[in-house]
């Protein structure tokens, strides 16, 4: 680890740590004075102590020149650190980044509730081949609560020990290369709240396993097939959008009573949008577009949308008729789509 950009902290009038003052972020890196026994950690920028000054959280975000191998000795915290983000760490001058694939040493921070590992690989490298996985061991974070790995490379499948992670409430694995199902394992943990899978190469049918949790599911822009699921009835964002789903829009999505967003554009449906999802009182965007629909939107979503609850109505134009959509405009793929705003 070798943070380049260094605070420079003053106790009675004397450096606590030597180096350059940060010009961007105000001290976003850290090295260490080595004639200050003992270090004071726990004033440097990016940490936070407990009053026992036990390290309690570790943030790199928006550091400047952080690069090379997140160090074993972070295991060293195992008893007090609940918080590690890493951020977006790259040096442009060498061209290396945060590891890729998570260290195994990391589940032995029993105590972790917050990790952070969303864009080790953003810049102009990303795309030059590196890749990483999730490891199988990724159960060890029993305590975990936020587990967010997006915009990374990670290839290989979400590994179904996910669902041994017994307090996870929030998963963000968006714009990777994940392949693969959504484990069922997933869906059947008790508190989780968002899934967050947008953007990678994940397929099959969606699991049918209910959650009495789950509030927002984004699984857009993946080739997953089959019906459109109806078992996460709790759902307030449901983003399906860009894959392969076929047949019937199932007016079982009418008993979303919390739902607000609604993306199925972009798939295979068919037939009409049922009337019953003029029942969702508190959609605010339904969108539809590029897909195989046909029939007449009920008067009732117009208005909804003239009363100012929907506000977004998004349907192919040239196959489904709408008399309060008025405003047509390019679908992603083919036809056109009426948007109701």
């Amino acid at each position: 680890w070798r943070p380049d950009c260094v605070e420079k902290y003053v106790a009675n009038g004397e450096p606590l740590l030597d180096g350059n003052i940060c010009e961007s972020y105000g001290a976003q890196a850290w090295v260490p004075n080595v004639e200050m026994k003992p270090y004071d950690e726990c004033n440097w920028a990016g940490i936070q102590c407990v009053s026992d000054k036990l390290v309690q959280v570790i943030n790199l975000n928006h550091f400047t020149n952080v690069y090379g191998q997140l160090p074993e000795e972070l295991s060293f915290f195992q008893q007090s650190l609940w918080g590690l983000i890493t951020g977006d760490n790259y040096d442009m001058s060498t061209g290396y980044w945060l590891p890729w694939t998570i260290p195994s040493f990391l589940t032995q921070l029993t105590e972790l509730r917050v990790l952070d590992l969303a864009n080790t690989l953003t810049g102009f490298q990303a795309n030059e081949g590196v890749l990483g996985t999730l490891p199988w061991s990724i159960d060890g974070f029993q305590n975990l609560l936020y587990f967010d790995i997006s915009s990374n490379k990670y290839t290989g499948t979400i590994p179904a020990a996910i669902g041994r992670i017994p307090y996870l409430q929030i998963f963000n694995c968006d714009y990777n290369n994940l392949i693969g199902p959504i484990p069922r394992e997933l869906l059947m943990l008790t508190q989780l709240q968002e899934i967050r899978a947008r953007n990678n190469f994940l397929s099959g049918w969606f699991p049918s396993q209910p959650s009495e949790t789950l509030t927002y599911l984004d699984i857009g822009g993946n080739f997953f097939s089959g019906i459109i699921p109806t078992t996460l009835s709790r759902l307030s964002h449901l983003d399906f959008s860009k894959n392969r789903f076929s047949g019937l829009i199932p007016s079982a999505l009418a008993e979303f009573s919390q739902l607000t967003t609604l993306r199925g554009s972009s798939n295979k449906l068919v037939g009409t949008v049922p009337t019953e999802l003029m029942l969702l009182s508190s959609l605010k965007t339904l969108a539809l577009e590029d897909n195989e629909l046909s029939g007449t939107i009920a008067d009732g979503f117009c208005d909804l949308r003239d009363s100012g609850v929907l506000e977004t109505l998004m349907i192919d134009c040239d196959e489904v008729i709408c008399s309060c959509c008025t405003n047509c405009g390019p679908t992603p793929s083919s036809g056109r789509s009426i948007v109701g705003t």
